[in-house]
């Protein structure tokens, strides 16, 4: 886990990247964190995490929501993280 998060960039449909967002400023293990992001034409088609800190990240679900219609874009059935460290 990181106590310095992440930051997350979305590419949008012309293929730019979006400025680099804060995700959040600290996490604990098993933290669930839900953010609003300023709203894309559409669907992004790439998301960029980025590591905040120098110590271990991980995420188990990710799930992007749009005007209501969510989708799931990494699961981890067996509850491993996923990430860096």
């Amino acid at each position: 886990a990181s106590s310095t998060c992440a930051n997350v960039q979305f590419m949008g449909e012309v293929g730019t990247w979006t400025n680099e967002q804060v995700l959040c400023e600290q996490a604990v293990p098993g933290q669930v964190i839900s953010k609003e992001f300023q709203a894309l034409p559409g669907w992004p088609k790439r998301v960029r995490l980025i590591a905040r800190g120098e110590d271990a990240w991980g995420f188990r679900r990710i799930v992007l929501s749009v005007g209501g219609d969510a989708r799931v874009v990494l699961d981890s059935p067996s509850g491993a993280a996923h990430g860096h460290g």
